[in-house]
């Protein structure tokens, strides 16, 4: 497993993979109405438009992209593993790449996520993290913690 920038021809890879993620993982804490909103809005596909120069992408040898993440200035923005690639170390390998690199921009880290997104919150705290505030995301009425 390598970790290296992800380049343009990624970017199917990425918004598949996306897609993926979202369906298996988030359906259970926002609702399928809201996970298929989501995805039919093209928002997935924005934010791997938007972002593709600060993303980078976990790789094996056949350059077939198994998970990724996005850091912007000290913010680990997005970070999705495949669901098939899950539990077998890639997130704590893309979680160690973000903060070392933020890092070396003199930075402290940050990230975000969904209170209820237990597997999310239960990962980054088994990494390390802790919470340091909650607030309500009056659009979708999760409550993000950071």
């Amino acid at each position: 497993m390598k970790i290296r920038q992800a380049i343009i021809s990624d970017t199917k890879s990425l918004k598949d993979l996306s897609k993926q993620v979202i369906i298996t993982c988030y359906t259970g804490f926002m609702g399928e109405d809201m996970v298929n909103g989501y995805i039919s809005s093209g928002a997935v596909n924005d934010e791997i438009d938007q972002h593709i120069k600060s993303t980078f992408v976990a790789v094996d040898e056949s350059e077939a992209v198994k998970g990724y993440v996005v850091i912007i200035d000290d913010l680990i923005h997005i970070m999705m593993v495949s669901p098939s690639q899950q539990r077998k170390g890639i997130g704590a390998i893309l979680l160690s790449f973000a903060e070392t690199k933020i890092r070396s921009r003199n930075m402290k880290p940050t990230l975000e996520t969904f209170e209820t997104n237990t597997q999310a919150m239960n990962f980054y705290l088994k990494n390390g993290w802790t919470i340091t505030r909650r607030e309500l995301e009056p659009d979708y009425g999760f409550v993000r913690v950071f």
